[in-house]
């Protein structure tokens, strides 16, 4: 094998390992206020079911 190609390859797989932590990182972030706003929609409407009730 050529140097060239084998420089080339292990220079595509570090760029998609950082590419990839670049957006995993935001990707996280991003799901857990996705979860944790829906959770806290559920509580309210509990809270809100449980309210009425009484």
């Amino acid at each position: 094998m050529d140097t060239n190609v084998i420089i080339t390859f292990f220079a595509c797989v570090l760029a998609l390992f950082v590419f990839g932590r670049l957006l995993v990182v935001p990707l996280k972030t991003i799901l857990k206020i996705v979860f944790n706003s829906l959770l806290g929609g559920v509580l309210i409407y509990i809270i809100n079911i449980i309210g009425a009730r009484i």
